[in-house]
């Protein structure tokens, strides 16, 4: 296990450098940020200095090796649009409030999909199977965006029941989660499922009937647990991809996180704040496929990982 955990901390560790230098050179394939940050009038002069102020007027290579030379203290350098705004002091301000999102939309996809994942493996070929699989197809059909614009037109402007947008109110966030847990909990529920239905089928669970458990036992202690496997990985590495994921949903919901921070970032080609956003999502990525595996040897004590 110890071989294990080592082996994919050094995996995470590669993953991180290569998504580091992959973002920074990429991001500077998009043109030159100095055009956005002055109006046409202003002379090449003068659009020279600021680049010389910022630093782009280095070569790539030495641009590199000081960007890398500050991540270790979490220096991701000053930001090009908001100006005199360090990226660290930017991200620190929208990280919380793209964690509370993609919490709350995780835990009510959980309890939506778990239940009617289980219920419709449970009882296979019922009604409720039926809709429990049409609700999937739905979830996962229907775009993001489509959705959340079809909410803020129904429940915020026609029937003004929810905020339009912002983060100010508590039912600011209705919204929003109903937006991001359509999508997550179609994905979780149609794993539960399939998951379930194996396990049902199973040998230990036939074993368990025939010794008399309860039903429910049967279902929830001896099936659900070892169809918990798959669903957990999904889970914990759906919730980094929510995070970061929810580009969209926090723009049409005027939602201050990550999203919008990376979306405003992007058309004005502020370098630092979008190679500090992905480096941040990114790493919250490699860091849920680890503890997705350390789920499965918590869940599953039986297995044994030796590769």
């Amino acid at each position: 296990m110890r071989q294990f955990i080592l082996k994919r901390l050094g995996q995470a560790v590669i993953s991180i450098f290569v998504l580091i230098t992959v973002v920074f050179f990429l991001v500077r394939l998009t043109g030159d940020p100095v055009e956005r940050m002055v109006p046409i009038q202003v002379t090449e002069e003068m659009a020279n200095d600021l680049r010389r102020a910022y630093g782009l007027d280095r070569p790539l290579i030495v641009q590199y090796g000081l960007f890398l030379q500050g991540l270790p203290q979490g220096d991701f350098g000053q930001s090009l649009y908001f100006r005199g705004r360090t990226v660290q002091e930017l991200l620190w301000l929208r990280i919380p409030a793209s964690l509370q999102l993609a919490s709350v939309s995780m835990l009510v996809a959980l309890l939506i999909a778990l239940p009617m994942g289980v219920y419709s493996a449970k009882y296979r070929g019922r009604w409720g199977d039926y809709a429990g699989r049409i609700f999937s197809i739905l979830g996962g059909a229907a775009p993001s965006f489509l959705v959340g614009l079809a909410m803020l037109r129904l429940f915020a402007v026609q029937w003004q029941i929810f905020p339009t947008g912002g983060r100010e109110e508590a039912l600011s966030i209705v919204l929003p989660t109903f937006t991001l847990g359509w999508f997550v909990s179609a994905g979780i529920m149609r794993l539960t499922r399939s998951s379930m239905l194996e396990a049902l089928y199973g040998e230990f669970v036939k074993l368990a009937r025939i010794k008399g458990v309860r039903e429910s036992m049967v279902v929830w202690k001896h099936a659900f647990k070892n169809a918990a496997l798959p669903v957990i990985t999904y889970s914990t590495v759906i919730f980094a991809a929510v995070l970061g994921g929810a580009i969209v949903t926090e723009y049409v919901f005027a939602w201050p996180g990550l999203g919008s921070l990376l979306i405003r970032a992007v058309i004005q080609r502020d370098f630092p704040v979008i190679q500090g956003a992905v480096i941040l999502i990114g790493v919250a990525y490699v860091i849920a496929n680890f503890l997705a595996d350390m789920a499965y040897a918590w869940v599953n004590p039986k297995i044994r990982y030796e590769q």
